[in-house]
């Protein structure tokens, strides 16, 4: 999913009572009344919970949670904050990943389809831009995935959770239906990316053939920071003259 601000939500609950009644929403509200400072609320049906209690600010909610759980004629009101509840979990993208894709249809061989195809795995911080030079005289600000130069993989570096989570077989279909393909992914390389470190961008990788990841200098300078862990093996091409090199020393990735 795209990021999202999660601040507009901070005002939602998930209500429980137990033991359960048959009107649980004028329970919650006289609940809340008698025993919750009566904050301004609306309940929603909800599939967690008996009820979602959506509080006007995130306040009254952190409020009224420190006065619970609320005990009122003889049942329990228990209130959680919709971010804690137990089917939700903390993704901590801790590693970038060049992965690399073959069998990969053209039709979807340009930079936004390849970007939202990877999304499956991670954030995509960037699309090899060698491999989505092109042949021919189209225009340039026109993407067909007909025009490519190489055909032979579809290089991408991701942020992601665990390596784990990169399947061999990416399939690709159609939101409309019809002709779908399986492309197959491997983990040409990873490392460990530290929080809080900047993230790369297309500007900053490229070239990631031959199983060893090449980080290309930015326009005659180029920078290796803390949040850049490689092995440091860089191609002669990268030391020609003109360029220069900021390396500080990180830990080899993992193979």
């Amino acid at each position: 999913m795209p990021p999202v601000d999660m601040e507009p939500t901070r005002r939602l609950a998930y209500a429980f009572v137990d033991p359960k009644c048959a009107d649980p929403g004028l329970y919650i509200r006289t609940a809340l009344e008698q025993r919750g400072g009566d904050p301004p609320v609306r309940l929603a049906p909800s599939s967690h919970g008996a009820m979602m209690v959506m509080f006007r600010h995130p306040f009254f909610r952190e409020e009224t949670l420190r006065r619970g759980p609320l005990h009122f004629d003889g049942r329990v009101l228990h209130l959680v904050r919709h971010e804690e509840a137990d089917f939700r979990f903390v993704c901590r993208y801790r590693r970038l990943a060049v992965l690399a894709a073959t069998n990969y249809p053209p039709e979807h061989w340009t930079k936004v389809r390849i970007t939202r195809a990877f999304e499956a795995f991670g954030h995509v911080c960037a699309v090899d831009k060698e491999c989505l030079k092109k042949v021919g005289d189209r225009p340039p600000d026109h993407d067909y995935g007909a025009d490519i130069a190489d055909y032979s993989a579809v290089r991408v570096l991701v942020l992601l959770d665990n390596t784990r989570v990169v399947k061999p077989l990416l399939v690709l279909r159609n939101l409309g239906g019809g002709l779908g393909a399986i492309a197959k992914v491997r983990v040409v390389k990873f490392w460990d990316h530290p929080d809080g470190a900047p993230l790369p961008t297309d500007r900053d990788f490229s070239d990631w053939g031959g199983g060893t990841t090449t980080l290309l200098a930015t326009p005659r300078r180029l920078h290796a920071s803390a949040s850049t862990r490689w092995d440091g093996r860089l191609r002669r091409r990268a030391a020609a003259p003109g360029f220069v090199m900021l390396v500080t020393p990180g830990v080899l990735p993992s193979d």
